[in-house]
């Protein structure tokens, strides 16, 4: 994987992280990258 490339995985259903969803559900890896990015601003996290 490239570090600029989102993944999501479903990880109940997959948890050795073998099927990533990001280009089958685009909008929902852009959802949760967006609030991780929020979370990280607002903590100072990196």
């Amino acid at each position: 994987m490239n570090q600029n490339e989102t993944e999501l995985y479903n990880l109940d259903e997959d948890e050795g992280e073998r099927n990533d969803l990001a280009k089958k559900e685009p909008g929902k890896a852009r959802e949760l990258l967006q609030t991780l990015n929020k979370w990280v601003k607002e903590t100072g996290r990196n």
